[in-house]
């Protein structure tokens, strides 16, 4: 697919897809317009971070969002990334959260953990 996707500091997410620019808003549903990073996972899926909503997935017709009733660590999140084998890397100031979007089960790597790693 010939789509680009970009994350905006106060407009949401914007696609621009075969020649067309589509913006994804509050008017969507989204529930944050400041969006940090963006990621397609290996099914197509689109994940985006945001300033204090958590994550949002776009399947090409609806947003799911994550936060944390959804078991997140944390909504204040610096990076997202996605992975060949189906997860999504959700970096936070306490940590890093690893969600299976398969089946939506969460991991958890907290900075404590991090720190004793590495000394």
């Amino acid at each position: 697919m010939n789509r680009i996707w970009f994350a905006t500091f106060g407009k949401g997410v914007t696609v621009l897809d075969n020649g067309s620019f589509t913006n994804y808003n509050e008017s969507y549903g989204l529930k944050d317009k400041f969006v940090y990073s963006v990621a397609e996972d290996i099914k197509g899926d689109i994940w985006f971070s945001t300033r204090s909503a958590g994550i949002y997935k776009f399947d090409g017709k609806k947003f799911a969002n994550y936060t944390t009733s959804n078991g997140l660590s944390d909504i204040d999140l610096s990076a997202i990334k996605t992975d060949r084998n189906g997860n999504v890397l959700i970096v936070h100031n306490k940590g890093i959260d690893l969600l299976n979007a398969q089946t939506a089960q969460l991991s958890y790597t907290q900075q404590e953990q991090i720190r004793h790693k590495h000394q």
